[in-house]
């Protein structure tokens, strides 16, 4: 089992929660409110498929930065991507948009599912 660690604000968890997101985010979501959920890794095509849901721009702390930054580099959305720079800010992104190939990639992976 591998621990990760989803850092919100509490506007994006209520963002995430109210608009939905991948099945990932919103069992970290529940195990934050207390509930029980399946652990497991991320992937950033259950990570693209969320961000199909989300209002943009979406700002974005903790581990889902690396995420955001892999799709940003198979260009799948615009973002932008800062890591820690040791004076404690932590890593963020913010995700202004999904391009044309992420819009694409989600409903290629939602036929698939």
């Amino acid at each position: 089992m591998v621990a990760v660690q989803l850092e919100l604000s509490q506007a994006e968890a209520e963002q995430l929660r109210a608009r939905g997101g991948s099945a990932w985010v919103c069992a970290r979501l529940a195990e934050a409110d207390g509930k029980p959920a399946a652990a497991r890794e991320p992937s950033d095509s259950d990570y693209l498929v969320g961000l199909a849901q989300a209002l943009f721009p979406l700002p974005v702390s903790g581990s889902a930065v690396r995420l955001v930054d892999v799709l940003r580099k198979q260009g799948m959305v615009e973002a932008a991507v800062t890591y820690d720079d040791g004076r404690g800010e932590g890593d963020r992104a913010i995700v202004v948009d999904i391009t044309s190939l992420g819009r694409a990639e989600i409903e290629r992976l939602r036929r698939m599912r």
